[in-house]
């Protein structure tokens, strides 16, 4: 199966890590990464191959590795915790629209067709905002977070270019 190779060069340890915390990944990196996938399969394999001009002990090399995949970590947890509230979103604005187009059909007679015809419509577009949502926002969030996944699962390899 062909595999996708992202190479990176990093001249010194500093470009790992964010100028903030050493415990989170560089954010121009992450970028670099997640921007390097455009375009690509979401379902090969990718292969992140990190270059480096100085020498990496067994703990650092665990420790990157860490902090990449727990970047793509939190991009999954939060992609998923935005799915949950955008689908309590939908739900709600489901039932309104029903809701306004049972009461149309109630109280046509009693307060007027303009009034019900204008609940009618108020329902329509209710319901028309959840299949826009379903049809398209949420298939743009579930590629980005097939994508993260894959970013997650991928197999980082080290190599020492000292001396090269």
């Amino acid at each position: 199966m062909e595999k996708i190779n992202i190479d990176l060069n990093v001249r010194e340890k500093k470009y790992f890590v964010s100028k903030y915390n050493d415990e989170v990944i560089d954010p121009e990196l992450s970028t670099y990464i997640t921007n390097y996938m455009i375009g690509n399969d979401i379902r090969k394999k990718v292969v992140i191959n990190i270059k480096s001009n100085f020498e990496l002990t067994s703990a650092e090399k665990d420790k990157y590795s860490e902090i990449i995949r727990k970047e793509f970590s939190e991009n999954i947890d939060e992609l998923n915790e935005e799915s949950k509230k955008s689908n309590e979103r939908k739900a709600l604005i489901l039932l309104l629209g029903i809701l306004f187009i049972m009461l149309s059909y109630l109280i046509d007679s009693s307060l007027g067709h303009i009034f019900s015809q204008v609940l009618t419509v108020f329902g329509w577009v209710a319901l028309w905002e959840v299949a826009y949502a379903i049809l398209f926002g949420d298939a743009k969030r579930r590629r980005t977070l097939m994508r993260y996944k894959q970013l997650f699962n991928c197999d980082i390899v080290f190599e020492n270019n000292e001396g090269k």
